[in-house]
């Protein structure tokens, strides 16, 4: 079902204080890289909060716009477990397109409300090996106490993929690159109560396809000729431990002899916070035969209204 989204279609201080410090000092007070300050947030049973807001217009008339509010639990090596909750707001008419699309190639055996499933809001849980499903128009259909449905295996959405933002600020060596290849930079005001640096560059599809791993393996084919060329313009706020604070990522190019443009604006606060993050409990986790979704996995069956595959996502 995801390929409905093709219709619908991211220093003053105290000069003299440093000439009068070693300079064995300075070194190690020095800011750590955005990678390196990255890198050390990653501890078992910690993470970050996550908000994020995205909006399609054609045209400049909107086509969707989608609010996420997460939670990331760290390992050594970046995000392990995610939960996050979803809501969408569609144009009348778009939604109406997808309606009548969804219900055209839908071949369960559960009456499922399209406009409730597009519209209400909805919540993830990804763990490594598995992910569970929360959504009023299908958990309806579950048995009495039933209110999540699991999706294991290669159908499984993974703990990195709850966000559309193009770029994963959790990959140390993505952080590091986008923010050297900034075009300018500056005084980024308080974000989340932190004073940061804001960032400002644009890099290309081809060129995030080749840096980043999670951009790849989101992405359905490798982008080539004019796709490889479209532009992301992003702006990266910084805290004073190097740290992302928010990131901003827009996309304008022609679509069906429109003016297409997906923004996403990403915010990231409360670093180092205690979290963890747990299946559901088992009594609540529906069995796999309560449901028929005619073979669609049911996380598949909703939109995900934002870059879609206008930029060569899934």
């Amino acid at each position: 079902m995801r390929r409905l989204i093709a219709i619908a279609a991211a220093a003053l201080v105290a000069p003299a204080l440093a000439m009068a410090t070693p300079a064995s000092a300075q070194a190690a007070t020095a800011p750590a890289t955005p990678g390196d300050a990255l890198k050390k947030q990653f501890r078992n049973n910690h993470g970050v909060s996550y908000t994020e807001s995205s909006q399609t217009t054609l045209d400049g008339k909107r086509l969707v716009g989608t609010k996420v509010k997460a939670t990331f639990q760290f390992g050594g090596s970046g995000i392990v477990a995610s939960d996050a909750t979803f809501r969408q707001i569609w144009d009348k008419k778009m939604l109406d397109v997808f309606k009548k699309d969804a219900e055209h190639d839908y071949s369960g055996e559960q009456e499922i409300d399209f406009v409730k499933l597009f519209t209400s809001p909805y919540r993830v849980i990804a763990l490594p090996k598995a992910s569970y499903l929360s959504h009023p128009a299908i958990t309806e259909h579950l048995p009495q106490g039933k209110s999540w449905v699991p999706v294991k295996g290669k159908d499984a959405i993974k703990p990195t993929e709850l966000s559309s933002q193009a770029i994963n600020v959790f990959e140390p060596k993505t952080l590091t690159t986008i923010t050297a290849s900034a075009k300018a930079k500056g005084n980024g005001g308080k974000v989340d109560g932190a004073s940061t640096t804001v960032y400002r560059g644009t890099i290309t599809v081809g060129e995030l396809y080749k840096l980043s791993p999670s951009y790849r393996g989101q992405s359905v084919n490798r982008p080539k000729g004019k796709d490889a060329k479209v532009k992301i313009d992003w702006k990266l706020w910084l805290d004073a431990k190097n740290l992302p604070r928010r990131v901003t990522t827009s996309v304008e190019q022609e679509f069906m002899k429109a003016e297409y443009r997906a923004v996403t604006d990403s915010r990231y606060s409360s670093w180092g916070a205690k979290v963890t993050i747990k299946a559901p409990p088992a009594d609540q986790v529906a069995s796999p035969e309560d449901l028929d979704f005619g073979g669609e996995n049911p996380i598949d069956l909703i939109p995900d209204g934002t870059l879609g595959s206008l930029v060569g996502r899934k």
